[in-house]
């Protein structure tokens, strides 16, 4: 990865998404592979809650492992038996009410380095093991 300067990306990289749509869990994390690098282009989350009272609260975090470089959570809540579509994106504004089961928030742009971890969970744990949670990162890849 050549010396570039802050909050730039080299040029080329190639477009794709990743996921974790396995159901019933409310943590998520997913590792950038060894050999890349990763520019995040949104975080999208899906995020289902069961019949287990409480509200649910989604986070996310961007760390190497063992230290935190990036954390935030969503503005609102989510009650029970409701399906809310959650995105992170650089430029996009940090919702403190939900607009048609939607919350979004801001990320910075960032090159992430291999090893590095993006993690999605509910802060609450509620149903941690009864909620669904799907998560999709767009981003380019480089190598």
């Amino acid at each position: 990865m050549p010396n570039i300067p802050y909050g730039q990306a080299p040029p080329g990289g190639d477009v794709g998404i990743v996921s974790d749509v396995l159901a019933n869990d409310s943590d998520k994390s997913l590792t950038v592979p060894a050999g890349e690098f990763w520019e995040i282009q949104a975080i999208g989350v899906n995020y289902t809650s069961q019949t287990t009272a409480g509200n649910r609260r989604l986070a996310l975090s961007i760390s190497d492992g063992t230290n935190v470089f990036f954390l935030t959570c969503m503005g609102a809540t989510q009650a029970v038996t409701l399906v809310y579509d959650y995105t992170w994106a650089p430029q996009l504004a940090n919702m403190a009410t939900v607009v048609n089961l939607t919350l979004t928030a801001g990320l910075p742009v960032m090159v992430l380095p291999p090893g590095y971890i993006i993690r999605v969970w509910d802060i609450a744990a509620i149903a941690p093991t009864l909620d669904d949670m799907l998560v999709y990162i767009s981003r380019k890849v480089y190598k």
